[in-house]
């Protein structure tokens, strides 16, 4: 005779096995619930390096239809460049006219020479670190800057390049208590210039053996104007600021050079054949130098050079720094 169940007591056996299969025992994977990709990685609540979902982008605005597309914007033009200061200091690169050529002087010390500052005063300038431009050498080369080199000759023939010359004003400026440049050019047919571009004026005494002597007070922004009709060599100083010292070189002609930081001093368009040049630098004319390596002994700064015609020529000159006092 079989042996029947309660249906209670079978309902209670299949719930005690149930609650078996759930605590450790296997139990089948939960599925993946639906759109939410299988591979996604168990991650923990405050945890970092948990990836953000991105942003929706943001799809680009079309354009407007018949709109034209914008303009490239036109190319910045450069600055215009300074004008070359009487004396022919551009480049040589370009062939001279015939009849004409260009000389190129390189400048050197025999050895280097550190510059001195100068000990400035006043409330103006006391807080301004200047050095002392007597003898400036570049530390790279040795070059000589500062030294004034032209033809020695009173009226030679002027290539018409310079005729153009005569209406630009030699501009000669007190600014950061000093002058600048310290030595400059200008031909008898041109007009020198002062300017005054610190906050604060200064005199600016021009002491002339050959020409009229000037000694004007500039307000700042303000400028003077003079003219010099002889050659000579112009010392301007600043009574108010006895360090302030400048010279203007002024000759009959347009034919003047004044070497640069580098020691180079381009003078463009002079006579071809034989010429006599006379250099000068603060401390007086040259005497003992050596050209192109070779010594040679110069009076009071004199000497000769061929000027190619159509061509140029280029002279190194070494200038023993000790002479330079």
């Amino acid at each position: 005779m079989k042996r029947r169940f309660p249906l209670v007591t079978v309902a209670l056996l299949a719930f005690g096995a149930a609650l078996a299969a759930g605590c450790g025992g296997d139990s089948a994977p939960t599925p993946t619930p639906k759109g939410v990709p299988e591979d996604v990685p168990d991650l923990k609540i405050g945890d970092d390096s948990s990836p953000s979902e991105p942003a929706p982008s943001e799809p680009a605005p079309e354009p407007a239809p018949n709109e034209p597309a914008p303009a490239e914007p036109a190319p910045a033009e450069p600055a215009p460049s300074a004008p070359a200061p009487a004396g022919g200091q551009s480049s040589a690169g370009e062939p001279a006219d015939a009849g004409f050529g260009h000389l190129k002087l390189v400048i050197r010390t025999d050895k280097a020479v550190a510059p001195a500052n100068i000990k400035t005063s006043g409330p103006d300038c006391g807080e301004l670190k200047i050095k002392e431009e007597v003898v400036v050498v570049n530390p790279k080369g040795n070059g000589l800057a500062n030294v004034a080199c032209w033809l020695d000759e009173d009226a030679p023939k002027i290539h018409p390049s310079y005729m153009g010359d005569k209406d630009k004003k030699v501009f000669l400026n007190n600014i950061k208590c000093r002058f600048e440049p310290h030595v400059s050019a200008m031909w008898t047919e041109q007009t020198l210039e002062i300017g005054n571009a610190d906050a604060f004026g200064h005199n600016s005494k021009i002491d002339s053996f050959e020409n009229e002597s000037h000694n004007p007070i500039i307000p700042p922004g303000q400028t003077y104007e003079a003219k010099f009709a002889n050659p000579e060599t112009l010392p301007v100083s600043c009574n108010i600021h006895a360090w302030m010292k400048a010279y203007v070189v002024v000759q009959p002609h347009p034919l003047t050079g004044i070497s640069a930081v580098d020691g180079a001093l381009i003078i463009k368009n002079v006579p071809s054949g034989k010429q006599k040049f006379r250099m000068w630098h603060e401390t007086g004319f040259p005497g003992e130098v050596k050209v192109n390596g070779k010594a040679a002994k110069w009076k009071k700064g004199r000497f000769e050079l061929t000027i190619p015609d159509g061509g140029t020529l280029e002279v190194n000159i070494e200038i023993p720094a000790d002479s330079l006092k």
